[in-house]
């Protein structure tokens, strides 16, 4: 987890926190739609090239941008996992935003 993240929200009441956790895995999503494009692209244009295109560093890129989207996963799951710690089984608006933030993040794996 981000320390300033974990600095942040150890201070706040659970309401702000959650609403802070909540800001914070949107614009992780976002980021991840922006990355998951960008490597698309990329793919996309090895494929093109063929195999015998493709240069050590154009898969040292891929491999890069691959483990960056890995690492943004892992932080929206744990986002997403201290979130619902702090509704503890409430069933209000909430979870529901939870739930849509869990469910983007499954597509997002897919």
């Amino acid at each position: 987890m981000d320390t300033v993240y974990a600095i942040v929200c150890h201070d706040m009441p659970s309401t702000m926190w959650y609403h802070y956790g909540a800001t914070q895995a949107r614009r992780l999503e976002g980021e991840l739609d922006v990355k998951l494009s960008a490597f698309n692209k990329l793919c996309a244009g090895y494929e093109a090239a063929g195999r015998e295109g493709m240069h050590a560093g154009a898969e040292h890129l891929s491999t890069t941008k691959a483990t960056e989207i890995e690492a943004l996963l892992t932080r929206l799951s744990d986002i997403n996992d201290d979130m619902g710690s702090q509704l503890g089984g409430t069933h209000d608006s909430r979870s529901h935003l939870l739930a849509r933030h869990r469910d983007i993040l499954q597509v997002t794996k897919a």
